[in-house]
């Protein structure tokens, strides 16, 4: 009676200490998403009662920066005291199929045992058969007909033996392909299943029973996004349609469920501190001839497929940032991975059971990888599934809480960095592969001009002059380029070329035709100076098959004389502007519809008789 007193006691005792403790789930719901990285918000909440409780945060993916967690509570109630653990756990769904995996290698494994007893059986029933063969002596003569019988007893049943033993082996050997390719598949959904995530602890007093709602914020490398453009021109008397296109990329390992976005061009995991110059040494340097890759510094993201010489998906393949290990992915059931590439990160490595570790370094944002197999296990691990509850390995992380970012209103400039708010929530898979969404879209007062080089090319070229484009937000980013109704292919928008005024190639217009003919080559030869003289006529035609009037830039040459024997003269091209240094021909035209334009150039040419000159 005492004991059971001094129970309740205690326990009474600990409850006013610690009150409830409660596990609370979290959802996402607003992502500030860079171009390599984003800031996400969470929300929970909980009903907290009088007294101290404990609340526990569950869930949070393991692809978060813990340096960058922090837990605002909105309530009258007061955050005593904050702890982060990091927890491995199991993905259930994954477990699942790794067991459905298991079971079947169990299952091949009791085939493949019955294959070597049927075969060790035939075995025997041949070397019984050779035992028992009739015995020829003087004595005992064998009849023609029994000896026939036997014969062809032997030859049928050795026969049937024979084809069972190489039908046993065609079979085993299939069973073994098969069986390797489950090992395989097993050991990935294990490694697959294997999930980190993070815990929050937190202790929280209450004056009154109430609703308590918590924010949680942190940064996670493993969204990003990048521009794409759709640039539509209906016809040049009319301003271009530019929409600005995010593509994004979000594998934190969790879906994201309607949730409200910012875009932003700021990239937070760069170094934000400004270069001094230090004294510049010289020395010399000894060249080594390489033909290896180098590591992109502007990349921001690898992705892509990691799989065998047979070109068959690695589940569960391990890569991981050579510089920093901690930042890490494991390939999915697709065998595609996606990795984000942390500032000074040069290589990656990719490792996997049974297969030869490759480091590869990181020069483009799209890496295929192809594992070589090493050697092959002698025997086959079958891993077993987890039975009751799962076993969590809790560790304290090292964590600094902080301020990381704020969040952005409608439409945010910053000193440095601006950011779109999108009007609609969204939602995200847990995936590899990009989700592109409309961010601008504006039609933009342009410049058209026509552009040729007849010598080198007959096409026309169109380009589009944007003033003031600094105003749209432009960033680099390929454009898919529609003009007149058709899309005619893809060009690059490099803001770093542009000054004030940014121009972009729209391609070759057809509609435009441009011939460049010879209409006389006349050569004299003088047998007195023993020269020959050389003139050429071209005829330069232009002519606009649109229903509007066009403006073009036309392009020729003459030649220029880099030795004293060697005289150009009579050089005509009426209306066209030359280049005094590089004698470059330039027409600028205004054409009207249906209106073809012809301009002719010539020049002649002296040079020795004696020698060849190449023309053309």
């Amino acid at each position: 009676m005492r004991r059971t007193l001094l129970l309740a006691i205690i326990f009474q005792f600990a409850f006013c200490i610690y009150g409830q403790e409660l596990k609370v789930t979290s959802n996402v719901t607003d992502a500030i998403i860079y171009l390599n990285g984003a800031f996400i918000n969470r929300s929970a909440s909980a009903d907290i009662k009088k007294g101290n409780n404990k609340v526990n945060l569950i869930g949070l993916p393991g692809t978060l920066i813990p340096a960058t967690l922090q837990i605002h509570g909105k309530g009258n109630f007061e955050l005593k005291t904050i702890q982060i653990f990091a927890e491995n756990t199991k993905d259930v769904a994954v477990l699942s199929k790794a067991k459905m995996a298991d079971d079947s290698i169990n299952l091949l494994l009791k085939k493949i045992k019955q294959n070597e007893i049927s075969l060790k059986i035939l075995q025997e029933e041949e070397s019984l058969l050779k035992k028992n063969q009739p015995a020829f002596s003087p004595q005992y003569i064998v009849k023609t007909v029994e000896l026939k019988e036997v014969i062809d007893y032997n030859r049928t049943k050795l026969t049937e033996i024979y084809q069972s033993i190489e039908n046993l082996a065609v079979q085993k050997n299939e069973l073994l392909v098969v069986l390797k390719e489950l090992k395989k598949n097993s050991n990935s959904l294990h490694s697959l299943s294997e999930k980190k995530t993070y815990t929050i602890e937190a202790e929280i007093i209450s004056e009154f029973d109430q609703k308590g709602d918590f924010v949680v914020t942190y940064f996670t490398p493993f969204v990003s996004w990048f521009p794409i453009y759709d640039l539509k021109v209906p016809d040049i008397s009319k301003p271009i349609n530019m929409a600005m296109k995010s593509s994004i990329i979000q594998n934190t390992g969790e879906d994201w469920e309607n949730v409200k976005i910012s875009i932003s061009n700021g990239t937070p995991s760069l170094s934000e501190t400004y270069h001094e110059l230090s004294p510049w040494f010289l020395s010399f340097y000894n060249y080594q001839n390489t033909t290896a890759q180098k590591p992109n510094p502007n990349v921001r993201f690898v992705k892509g497929t990691v799989s065998d010489e047979n070109g068959i998906p690695l589940i569960g393949a391990n890569l991981v940032i050579n510089e920093n290990n901690e930042v890490g992915t494991i390939t999915d059931v697709d065998g595609k991975y996606y990795l984000p590439v942390p500032f000074g990160a040069k290589q990656i490595v990719i490792s996997y059971t049974g297969y030869e570790t490759k480091t590869l370094p990181i020069s483009s944002e799209h890496i295929d990888i192809i594992l070589q197999e090493g050697k092959l296990l002698d025997e086959i691990v079958v891993l077993g599934t987890l039975a009751g509850s799962i076993n969590e390995s809790r560790q304290k992380a090292d964590v600094i809480l902080k301020d990381f970012s704020n969040t952005p209103s409608k439409i945010s400039y910053q000193p440095t960095t601006f950011s779109y708010d999108l009007k609609e929530r969204f939602s995200f898979p847990n995936s590899t592969t990009e989700n592109t969404i409309e961010i601008m879209n504006n039609d933009i007062p342009a410049m058209f001009d026509y552009y040729t080089v007849p010598k080198y090319d007959p096409s026309v070229f169109l380009t589009a002059k944007i003033d003031n484009w600094q105003e749209y937000n432009l960033l680099d980013g390929k454009v898919n380029l529609y003009l007149e109704g058709k899309f005619v292919g893809q060009t690059d928008l490099n803001s770093k070329l542009a000054g004030d005024t940014l121009s972009i190639s729209l391609g070759r217009d057809k509609s435009i035709v441009v011939e460049r003919t010879k209409v006389k080559e006349f050569a004299k030869k003088s047998f007195i100076s023993g020269n020959i003289t050389i003139t050429k006529s071209y005829a330069l035609t232009i002519k606009n098959n649109k229903m509007f009037p066009i403006r073009i830039k036309m392009q020729d040459q003459f030649p220029i004389s880099t030795d004293k024997s060697i005289d150009i003269f009579d050089l005509e091209a009426k209306t066209s502007n030359m280049d005094a240094d590089s004698r470059i021909l330039t027409w600028d035209m205004e054409i009207n519809p249906k209106t073809e334009i012809t301009k002719v150039m010539k020049y002649s040419v002296k040079y020795p008789a004696n020698r060849n000159l190449v023309l053309e």
